[in-house]
């Protein structure tokens, strides 16, 4: 008997193999031998003699259906043995979001299959779509909107060129017409990789007008004269043709030039060439199934660069701190997993575990607390290359990023919210009446002005934009600009005023989209930078004040000037923490601590591993030993000396075996001498008095003799 997830049992055995038996014309009864034969409407008993034959063997069990079920919103992994391991539990659940199903003897036999999504997304979500193009693009239209592309991630195409045209420098150009009537063609053709991606052709013609054409044919169309093309111009023009590219495949599309005219004029020729816009736009809709999507306006997206990396992150709350991913200092793209929960781990808000292949967030701090508590825990998604689009399920969505510097990557850093979706609220009150405005101190004039009026009362002019300035040879401006859309910066429209060096921008006054810049040498006697006061002779701050300079490189390398604790504090996990150096006099480093009593402090407290250098010809001079010397013997002559921590004056033999030393130490020193045993001599001291002391020497049986020592003074320096 076969197994297929239900068993078949009395009658319905028989009716299941109805068909089959019908389509064999006979059955016979396996309990009493008996054979019946079909005769077209009905079974008849068949008599045949024979005797039965012997019982077979019992046949083996058939195959079972089994089913394992998965909570995750993300595709999980193919489950594995029996279907309980890395999320998956063959308990169904309200929560269940995804199954998988295999057919095997047993449950820890055969292979699952793919997971198949059981339960659809909840409620409304925010998708993105993502547009690279020279200038702001409009904005798109539809569920699926041309030209616009479901990921920020650029994929180069590559072109092949086939025709009459010749390549010219970064152009392709058409020939020098032979005849009249003539048309020359050139095919380009490419590989776009997912659907909707663009391409961005540059045209220009320059032949006799209304009779002489450039042409840039419909996608995937060759050319006739009554096509629909994509562009067509006459006479002298250019422009930059977009067409999008609706799937992914082989395309091709085809440029040409046309002369009809009996005369040749201007060029008489047509250029192009194929462009690659960098600045990637993006806009959002809210998606719900029911209506068509309402985009927002394009805004820039910043798109991972040679020396930039953004990675993404979808949380079900408001998350003010959470786990950034690790860095890979040598791999690009790299975005390091969440750590496995452990029982033992004490957890603060923000951090994520891997928990059974789902990501959870504490919103709390505790410790033992397993994820499967949602008092201490939160689904949340983990950090991804491209952002996914906040939803109902997960309404805020994180970014953060990592700079390449030095052929190294950082770490991740400047975490911060990137998008976050609302439920329509419900429609608030009428409002009162608002009062009439009033000008602050406008002239009369410009009251009469409707942002579109040059000329008012034959008196006044008031333009909506100019420009002052100069234009070198290749294009590139130098001068002032103002007045409303006067400039276009990253492809958005800006009002102000705007200075221009060579087409960078140094000075931006935008009172519209509030943005200030300056770039350049400030000279500034008075002003403010926070609570710090600018004067003739630089920075300044008096009394109680919170103010601070405050450069942070990162987490473990920065440098704060009026921090709570200390007047600077300077941390470099990475290096030095302060170098100080001189050259040509000066002293590199001068520390004095002052007061007495309960006010006393100390000029240095460090703690730590130290290490002190002398060159030659360096100086020391510190508490310890002052000054040591080697002393001949024969007459009292210092043979070499070491230390500068006192001043020694007269130095010299007295008497056999009687060495007198002078110093500026008074009685605040403490003297010690060896003698070297080359005679076998002894030093002793004496005569120990104010400014000076006495070094004897003499033989181990007890006479004065002359010999040579070592002498050192130990005591607090004098300045």
């Amino acid at each position: 008997m076969v197994k297929t997830g239900s068993v078949l049992r009395g009658k319905g055995i028989y009716q299941a193999l109805l068909p089959i038996l019908k389509k064999n014309w006979a059955y016979r009864n396996t309990s009493n031998g008996i054979v019946y034969i079909y005769n077209g409407t009905a079974w008849e008993l068949m008599v045949a003699d024979g005797q039965d034959g012997t019982d077979g063997t019992d046949g083996t069990d058939g195959l079972s259906v089994f089913i394992t079920y998965h909570d995750s919103e993300d595709e999980p992994s193919r489950p594995t043995g029996s279907g309980t391991s890395g999320g998956w539990h063959t308990n169904a659940t309200k929560d269940v979001v995804w199954i998988s199903q295999k057919v095997a003897s047993s449950a820890s036999s055969g292979t699952w299959g793919d997971p198949i999504r059981f339960k659809g997304l909840p409620g409304k979500y925010t998708e993105l779509r993502y547009k690279y193009a020279f200038g702001k693009p409009a904005t798109p239209t539809g569920t699926n909107p041309a030209g616009w592309s479901l990921s920020p991630d650029r994929e180069d195409i590559t072109f092949s060129y086939s025709g009459n045209f010749t390549k010219d420098g970064d152009y392709y150009v058409s020939p020098s017409p032979t005849s009249h009537s003539s048309t020359y063609k050139q095919r380009v053709s490419f590989t776009t990789r997912r659907a909707n991606q663009m391409i961005h052709i540059e045209i220009d013609v320059s032949s006799e007008q209304n009779y002489d054409k450039g042409i840039v044919e419909a996608l995937d169309t060759s050319y006739r004269m009554d096509n629909e093309h994509a562009w067509e111009g006459s006479g002298v023009t250019n422009a930059v043709v977009d067409i999008a590219v609706p799937t992914a495949g082989s395309h091709f599309v085809e440029i040409v030039y046309t002369k009809d005219g009996s005369t040749s004029s201007n060029e008489d020729r047509v250029k192009f060439r194929m462009l690659d816009p960098t600045t990637c736009w993006y806009s959002t809709a809210v998606i719900d199934g029911k209506t068509t999507p309402s985009w927002s306006e394009p805004v820039i997206f910043p798109t991972d660069s040679k020396t930039e990396e953004q990675v993404y992150l979808l949380a079900k709350s408001k998350r003010n701190v959470i786990d950034l991913p690790t860095s890979n200092e040598y791999v690009n793209e790299y975005i390091g997993d969440a750590p496995e929960y452990s029982s033992s781990k004490f957890y603060s808000a923000g951090n994520i575990v891997k928990y059974n292949n789902v990501y959870k967030v504490a919103i709390q701090a505790h410790s033992g607390i397993a994820p499967t508590n949602e008092a201490y825990w939160e689904d949340v998604l983990w950090w991804v290359d491209n952002p996914r689009g906040a939803s109902e399920t997960y309404p805020y969505e994180y970014t953060c990023e990592r700079t390449l510097q030095d052929g190294k990557w950082g770490e991740y850093k400047n975490y911060r919210l990137f998008g976050h979706y609302g439920k329509d609220g419900e429609p608030g009150a009428d409002g009162k009446p608002g009062e009439d405005g009033k000008d602050a101190n406008l002239l009369p004039w410009v009251e009469q002005w409707n942002n579109n009026k040059t000329e008012i009362d034959g008196e006044y002019i008031v333009s909506p934009k100019m420009f002052s300035g100069t234009k070198d040879s290749s294009g590139k401006l130098t001068g002032i600009a103002l007045g409303r859309d006067c400039i276009t910066i990253d492809g958005e429209k800006r009002t102000g005023i705007f200075a221009l060096v060579k087409d960078e921008v140094v000075f931006e006054l935008d009172p519209i989209n509030q943005q200030y810049k300056f770039k350049g040498t400030i000279e500034a006697d008075s002003g403010k930078i926070g609570e710090w006061n600018i004067t003739s002779t630089g920075l300044a701050i008096s009394g109680q004040s919170n103010a601070n300079i405050y450069l942070n490189i990162n987490g473990g390398k920065f440098l704060r000037i009026n921090p709570t604790e200390a007047l600077m504090y300077v941390r470099n996990d990475e290096g030095n923490g302060i170098w100080v150096t001189t050259y040509g006099g000066g002293d590199a480093l001068k520390v004095l601590s002052n007061g007495s009593g309960s006010k006393y402090g100390y000029a240095i407290d460090s703690a730590g591993n130290h290490r002190f250098y002398q060159r030659d010809g360096d100086i020391w001079n510190a508490p310890g030993v002052l000054w040591a010397a080697y002393i001949r013997g024969s007459d009292g002559f210092v043979m070499r000396s070491w230390g500068d921590g006192c001043t020694t004056g007269y130095v010299g033999r007295s008497a056999a075996g009687d060495y007198v030393i002078n110093h500026n130490l008074g009685n605040e020193y403490f003297p010690f001498a060896t003698a070297v045993h080359g005679v076998w001599s002894i030093a002793s001291l004496s005569n120990i008095a104010s400014g000076s002391f006495h070094v004897r020497t003499f033989h181990k049986d007890g006479n004065y003799g002359d010999s040579d020592f070592f002498v050192a003074i130990m005591g607090r320096n004098r300045g």
